[in-house]
């Protein structure tokens, strides 16, 4: 296991470290002060990571992702389909909107999950870690994302 990483418990074990926490907390800085909204970071027991909030009301859940690559590098990114059933069933229940985020070294991508195509899974994951990290993710083409 990583030195620097938080080890957690949720289906199955996740590694973040204090520069992933780091970056995604950038990134949702970025999108309160342009979305003119508050993007509010929940806890680890939580299905999903992010609440976001206008004017004191709940008005979507995210998950953010930072890829340190150009969104040009390739045609495709991957939601767990895991995290996309989470975003889709809280925001179904709570009544606002979901989205999928990802800073890409070259601009800030986002899609609504209501956008994207669930049937394109593959099985992904890594096998340097010492657990089950290989897992079912639904293969999004980076073309049908918005730019921020």
């Amino acid at each position: 296991m990583q030195e620097n990483s938080k080890h957690i418990e949720n289906r199955s074990q996740l590694f973040v470290t204090a520069r992933d926490e780091a970056n995604e907390d950038e990134v949702a800085r970025i999108l309160s002060q342009r979305w003119d909204c508050f993007f509010i970071k929940i806890g680890r027991s939580a299905r999903v990571d992010w609440l976001v909030q206008r004017d004191g009301e709940l008005v979507g859940v995210a998950e953010l992702k930072v890829r340190a690559r150009d969104s040009a590098a390739f045609q495709t990114v991957f939601l767990n389909v895991a995290k996309y059933e989470a975003l889709t069933e809280t925001a179904k229940g709570l009544g606002c909107e979901a989205m999928f985020v990802v800073k890409f070294n070259d601009c800030i991508c986002w899609i609504k999950i209501e956008d994207i195509d669930e049937t394109q899974v593959k099985v992904k994951g890594r096998t340097d870690r010492p657990c089950n990290d290989v897992e079912p993710a639904i293969e999004i083409p980076v073309k049908r994302m918005r730019k921020l």
